[in-house]
C-alpha cells in the first residue's frame, strides 16, 4: 500500500502536468545537466508529526518545486517568461489547497529565481510548498 505522502507527491505531479501539459514534469532530483526543455522537478525535503489523537498524527511535508527554463540565446536576458510562468503554478497550486483531497491545507510558502551561475540562459523558479496533512 502506497503511503499517503507518496499520494500527495504523485497528485501534486498530476494537477501540475494536467494544467501544464507542455512541460516535462519528474519527482527526482536534478542531476549534474541541465534539461535542453522547460521541466519541473517534485521533490520533497522533509516532513514532520506531530501528534494528533491516539491513532493518527498530524503531518506537515515541505516540496521543493523546481522549474528550469532554458531560453533560447535570443532571450537569454528574458527573465520575464519564467517568472510569469512561476506566478502561473502559484495559482495553480493555490487554487487546490487541498491537492484534490488528499492533504487538508497546502500553500506556496515561497518562490526564488535564479539563473546559475555562468548560464545566463537558463531561468530557474524554486518554489517552498508545504502540505499538511493526517497521516
Amino acid at each position: 500500500m502506497m503511503n499517503r505522502f507518496r499520494q500527495i507527491a504523485n497528485e501534486i505531479t498530476a494537477i501540475l502536468e494536467d494544467e501544464f501539459p507542455d512541460m516535462t514534469w519528474k519527482s527526482a532530483v536534478l542531476g549534474p545537466a541541465y534539461p535542453k526543455t522547460l521541466t519541473g522537478y517534485v521533490c520533497c525535503d522533509t516532513i514532520t508529526f506531530d501528534p494528533f489523537t491516539k491513532s493518527k498524527k498530524q503531518a506537515s511535508a515541505t516540496f521543493t518545486i523546481e522549474v528550469i527554463c532554458p531560453n533560447p540565446k535570443e532571450k537569454a536576458d528574458n527573465t520575464q517568461y519564467i517568472e510569469d510562468l512561476a506566478m502561473e503554478i502559484n495559482d495553480v497550486l493555490t487554487e487546490n489547497k487541498t491537492i484534490d483531497g488528499w492533504a487538508d491545507d497546502s500553500r506556496v510558502e515561497k518562490i526564488v529565481f535564479a539563473t546559475p551561475a555562468g548560464r545566463p540562459e537558463i531561468g530557474i523558479a524554486i518554489f517552498t510548498f508545504t502540505v499538511e496533512y493526517e497521516e
